[in-house]
């Protein structure tokens, strides 16, 4: 494992560290689908996200290593009464990271969000919302500082748009 010190989970030398980034700059191919569906006041959201591609760094006896990720997403909301919502959302992601390699071959993981939340408008332009999240992070080697990884918790939160 790693030690507390470890500047891969550190916020000043890894901004990046509680985001999961793909790495895959060069030969990529990508497709997007967002289907929206609305009935009264359900909305239904979907995506499905696919990527392939290399890093400069994906390269073994001068051939290109592709490298592929998935990525999905389902979200539920319900609008009631004038100006409150509740929803549901589910966000899984598949792929093999660069660098990150499980018995010698390439690693593939998971990770995999669900959350349920719900919100009021008070006024026209502020919004108080409450959200229970759950993230696990799968199949990282023991060696990967998001091995066994997770996150349960909650978000109280109120937010002014103008």
């Amino acid at each position: 494992g790693t030690s507390p010190s470890d500047h891969k989970t550190q916020a000043g030398p890894n901004f990046t560290s509680g985001r999961f980034n793909p790495d895959v700059a060069n030969r990529v191919m990508a497709v997007t689908i967002n289907p929206f569906i609305k009935y009264k006041g359900l909305e239904f959201i979907g995506a499905y996200e696919m990527v392939s591609g290399s890093n400069y760094a994906d390269v073994k006896e001068g051939k290109w290593l592709k490298r592929e990720f998935t990525q999905y997403a389902l979200e539920a909301n319900y609008r009631f009464l004038k100006n409150e919502h509740i929803g549901g959302r589910y966000i899984g992601m598949n792929g093999e990271p660069r660098g990150i390699l499980n018995n010698g071959t390439q690693a593939k993981v998971k990770v995999n969000r669900f959350s349920i939340a719900g919100g009021w408008f008070p006024t026209k332009n502020l919004l108080l919302k409450g959200e229970v999240v759950n993230q696990v992070f799968s199949d990282f080697p023991n060696t990967d500082y998001r091995y066994e990884g997770k996150f349960n918790g909650f978000v109280i939160e109120a937010v002014v748009g103008f």
